[in-house]
Order: structure tokens, then C-alpha cells, then sequence
């Protein structure tokens, strides 16, 4: 898109304060950090014209070890975490 004067950024969100998390009832966990909406917003603004891909400093070893691992295994593990925040 960039001939067309339009920045694509693919910003990695992880767990987001938002009021649908409220609602839902997720439970936070030390295990993943739960980012302020307003913090990832700057974050994506900021990095717009950096991109192709934004992630916040503290998802990086996240980041990193999901990517090194066979995206099945990987998908499993995201599964996993997400259904421990959720509430019983």
C-alpha cells in the first residue's frame, strides 16, 4: 500500500484492558501482562511507519519463542493460555 501513501502496521496485542475483557470476566494472570488500551495505541501510532510488525518490548520473549516453535504447536500453546484467563 505504500504507493499508495497508506502504512500497514501488524501490531502484536497480547491481553488489552478493555471493557469486552471486563465484561467477559478474564481473570489477569502474571503469566500475561495485560497492557493499559491507551499505551497500545501510541505504541501502534508511533510505530506506524516502522512497521511491517510492532511488538511491545515486554511480548518480545513471547514473541520470539511462539515464532521459533511449529505454528501447530504453537496455536496449541495460545489455546491454552487463553482458556486458563477464562473465566470457569
Amino acid at each position: 500500500m505504500q504507493p499508495h501513501g497508506v502504512d500497514v502496521l501488524y501490531l502484536v496485542l497480547g491481553a488489552v484492558d478493555t471493557p469486552a475483557r471486563s465484561r467477559e470476566g478474564i481473570v489477569d494472570s502474571a503469566a500475561m501482562p495485560v497492557a493499559d488500551p491507551n499505551d497500545i495505541a501510541q505504541l501502534g501510532l508511533a510505530n506506524l511507519p516502522n512497521g511491517p510488525v510492532c511488538v511491545p518490548d515486554y511480548l518480545v520473549p513471547a514473541f520470539e519463542q511462539l515464532s521459533a516453535m511449529p505454528r501447530r504447536e504453537a496455536a496449541k500453546m495460545m489455546s491454552d493460555m487463553l482458556r486458563m484467563s477464562l473465566p470457569s
